[in-house]
């Protein structure tokens, strides 16, 4: 605007001076009028220059405005994408804020539960004690007798033998016995030797079962009781 100013003064002081001078010209000192120059022609072309200026005075005042327009505009665009984010943050905000009911569900059930009765206990199985197992060491005397009663007939003492049977027996002579629950330690003294379970005390005789007042032996596979 400042070179427009210029320029129009410019033409002023060179229409008062009777000269027209472009618009990038310099001031030149003024020439004395030639003499008998017509003054027509000096104000027509005053009022050209003036026109022209005035000209170049709208060009760039409509210049001026187009430029700053795009500038205005584009701050009002970024003023109005600025202030975008908060409402945005604040939509996101009340969106996300309806989930809160679930979590309350969520912790009903809990509540719930927690309310539930004892949970019943199972009751203990009931152990119980074996039975007190029978010793199987019996007494001999009881386990014998077992025998004897389990056979079909009782065992037959030496005089229920029948006479042969008798006569293959050697002559047998006691001196002593000793009983004891352990049949190793039972013991006796037949003809001057001591004799256990299981000996032979004499051909073909077999002692089997030792007690304190009787004797078990076996003949040719037929048992018998010998008293002493």
């Amino acid at each position: 605007m400042s070179y427009v100013l210029d320029a129009l003064r410019r033409a002023e002081s060179e229409r008062a001076r009777g000269e027209l001078p472009g618009l990038h010209a310099q001031p030149l000192p003024a020439a004395a009028p030639a003499a008998g120059a017509p003054a027509a022609p000096r104000r027509v072309g005053a009022i050209v220059a003036l026109g022209v200026a005035l000209l170049l005075a709208l060009a760039a005042a409509a210049w001026w405005t187009w430029a700053e327009a795009p500038s205005r505009q584009a701050g009002a665009d970024a003023g109005s994408l600025s202030s975008m984010p908060p409402r945005a943050a604040t939509r996101e905000t009340r969106a996300a804020s309806p989930p809160m009911p679930a979590a309350a569900e969520v912790e009903q059930p809990a509540a719930a539960d927690r309310h539930v009765g004892p949970v019943p206990v199972p009751p203990r199985p009931v152990v119980r004690e074996p039975a007190p197992v029978q010793s199987a060491a019996a007494s001999p005397a009881s386990a014998d007798e077992a025998t004897a009663t389990a056979g079909d007939e009782p065992i037959p003492r030496l005089a229920d033998l029948p006479p042969a049977l008798r006569a293959q027996l050697p002559p047998l002579a006691f001196g002593g016995a000793t009983d004891s629950p352990q049949a190793s330690a039972r013991m006796l003294i037949v003809n001057g030797r001591v004799a256990r379970e299981g000996d032979e005390i004499a051909p073909g005789v077999v002692l089997e079962r030792i007690r304190l007042r009787s004797a078990q032996m076996r003949l040719q596979g037929r048992r018998f009781v010998v008293d002493y």
